[in-house]
């Protein structure tokens, strides 16, 4: 089933950017929590309860894309949205300029599904479809993590650039110290959480 919706995959990745590039990060941030929360949730209902097993994890999985999705294309469809459709030309001769920058985040991004895809072979080989289903529970909730630290590097972003463009230095220096403590006060909370759970 995975296969199934792996466009919703893309899409989701893509207006997630595209919306926090447009002023609507708290939507984007909504879209990202409503996925994690259902695909939690969809994978305890369809493995546990209906014991669906690797069948049931899947689906899960592509149900809570599309449903982040839909919370984040209702962002693009607002009259506020400035994100329109353009014509292709212009962008094309620029490609691969779009290429050089991205290929890093695409690397990235390819090396941690190679991660995820090895160890639930081998968690399926060691010990069965409720291993690589209680790994993609516990992935799911690291996902939350890894948006609560990354929520504070992009919020810090533009703020660092601008103020780096008006030579403002003592401000990029206060940023990134709060970005620091903020981002070691996250650490340390989401650290006890998991200790105490």
């Amino acid at each position: 089933y995975v296969f199934w919706f792996s466009a919703f995959y893309s899409l989701e990745i893509y207006f997630s950017v595209f919306l926090r590039n447009d002023g609507q990060s708290r939507r984007s941030m909504w879209g990202t929590i409503t996925g994690c929360a259902l695909n939690i949730i969809l994978d305890v209902l369809f493995i546990f309860v209906f014991e669906w097993g690797m069948t049931g994890a899947s689906l899960a999985t592509g149900l809570a894309l599309v449903a982040a999705v839909v919370v984040e294309v209702s962002g693009v469809l607002k009259k506020s949205s400035n994100l329109r459709l353009a014509r292709l030309e212009h962008y094309l001769r620029e490609l691969g300029g779009y290429v050089r920058i991205g290929a890093p985040t695409f690397m990235r991004e390819l090396s941690a599904s190679l991660v995820v895809l090895i160890v639930n072979i081998i968690l399926l080989r060691l010990s069965g479809e409720t291993a690589v289903a209680t790994y993609g529970i516990v992935a799911n909730l690291g996902t939350v993590v890894i948006c609560g630290l990354a929520g504070v590097s992009n919020a810090m972003q533009p703020l660092v650039s601008i103020n780096a463009g008006a030579e403002r230095y003592d401000r990029v220096r206060e940023l990134l110290r709060m970005a620091l403590i903020w981002s070691a006060v996250f650490s340390v909370v989401y650290l006890i959480i998991a200790e105490i759970f």
